[in-house]
């Protein structure tokens, strides 16, 4: 599970995150670049000093900066990439850069504060890579260990060498650009990147460049991806899409701005439809789903009528808190609740604490219709009729009303159509 790192209200790990890069090579098409970027959907920017055509004067990289931060407060990634790994390095005054001049670049840059992130090559500094990002960190500046292939994608051992590295240097993000040379190469990327946002428990940045990467550029709700580089002045490396664009991709892929860290909690009475809505959540949202119910049958190797049978309701309703003390508040699931979980105050507490509820509503016609040849219902067992469902959701109905943070009227509605209605609430809540 990826740990989450905030930036100026900024949170990489927590949806995919959109970077502009500025390329501009003057003070004045960098300001004006900057203020163009605040006008698309982009959540950070990071400029990429090498194409400065001062690239090495510390003095105006300071004063560039300056500029750039009394415009804008978005997180600024400063980005001084040498062209060993793919630099433009538009040089004035200076030679290509030293690794000696590189990390002074570094940790004068870090000194002023005026950068909220800096990007690091560790393959490129090699042992002194570790120096340098706890230069930067200590004067709270986070990191992002970089590494770079503009001709190859790396074998997945070599590729996992390098992680390992980045990471033992202490950095806070790690990213990583590859260079596809086919199709597979771009699959492997992509299920590489996952195994590693998985692993690393650090941000993850990754893309396949060209346009036979282009499609990892759009699939971090996929892969675990925290950022993604598009263009609005223009692209600093092969494949980056308009800004506008990639926003418009992100969203149709249905998940982007839900909390990656945050459980959904289908709650409501039986047979309202919270099975069915989780599996179309899944489909939507590639959030695993859990059914309490069936999830507490299995630890007890019992179904909840015998359950009821041999050990009485208490017992049951006593599995069901504690089956929500030990679910993991980061393990980021869709909860199908059993239709008595949200009577207990324990439990509305535990829920409320780990995620969001959720409370699915439905007519007793409705829920007759839905539960009357099911005769696994322990509460209805000799009275299935509305009269007795109208009763029992009479007792229930506030105990829901006063546990769910968004009410969804299902009667009439398909489960895609109810499953979209919940995704554009959660993503309304970011």
């Amino acid at each position: 599970m990826t740990m989450e790192l905030t930036v100026r209200n900024v949170t990489f790990g927590d949806g995919v995150l959109i970077c502009a890069p500025i390329t501009a090579e003057n003070e004045n098409a960098i300001c004006d670049d900057v203020k163009q970027i605040m006008n698309n959907p982009v959540d950070v920017i990071e400029w990429r000093c090498d194409y400065y055509a001062y690239c090495q004067n510390i003095d105006k990289i300071t004063k560039t900066l300056g500029m750039i931060r009394n415009i804008t407060d978005m997180p600024i990634i400063f980005t001084y990439r040498t062209r060993a790994e793919g630099g433009e390095e538009n040089l004035i005054d200076a030679d290509v850069i030293t690794k000696t001049k590189y990390i002074d670049m570094i940790k004068k840059v870090a000194d002023t504060g005026l950068a909220d992130i800096i990007d690091v090559q560790t393959e490129y500094l090699g042992e002194l890579a570790k120096d340098v990002i706890n230069y930067a960190k200590k004067m709270n500046i986070c990191v992002i260990a970089s590494n770079h292939h503009f001709d190859i994608t790396p074998e997945n051992d070599e590729m996992s060498k390098i992680f390992a590295r980045m990471n033992n240097a202490g950095a806070d993000i790690l990213k990583m650009a590859v260079m596809p040379m086919c199709e597979k190469d771009v699959i492997r990327f992509m299920d590489f990147t996952y195994d590693m946002v998985n692993t690393c428990n650090k941000p993850v940045v990754t893309m396949s460049m060209g346009k036979l990467g282009m499609i990892t550029r759009i699939a971090g709700t996929l892969t675990g991806s925290a950022m993604t580089f598009a263009s609005v002045t223009g692209a600093s490396a092969p494949g980056q899409i308009p800004a506008h664009t990639m926003k418009t991709l992100l969203e149709l892929t249905g998940a982007n701005n839900i909390k990656k860290t945050c459980n959904i909690f289908l709650i409501g009475f039986m047979g309202c439809g919270k099975s069915t809505i989780a599996k179309s959540l899944l489909d939507k949202t590639g959030k695993k789903v859990i059914d309490s119910d069936s999830f507490i049958e299995q630890e007890e190797n019992m179904t909840i009528s015998e359950m009821f049978d041999m050990y009485g309701e208490e017992f049951f309703r006593k599995k069901e808190t504690s089956f929500l003390e030990n679910l993991d508040m980061n393990e980021s699931c869709i909860i199908a609740c059993g239709g008595g979980m949200a009577i207990r105050k324990e439990n509305v507490k535990l829920m409320k604490s780990k995620g969001i509820v959720i409370m699915l509503d439905a007519s007793c016609e409705t829920i007759y219709d839905r539960v009357k040849d099911d005769d696994k219902r322990p509460l209805l067992k000799n009275n299935m009729n509305t009269e007795y469902i109208k009763q029992l959701m009479d007792t229930r109905i506030q105990h829901y009303v006063s546990a769910a943070d968004y009410i969804v009227a299902t009667d009439g509605k398909t489960p895609e159509c109810i499953a979209d209605e919940i995704v554009k609430h959660l993503n309304n809540l970011k």
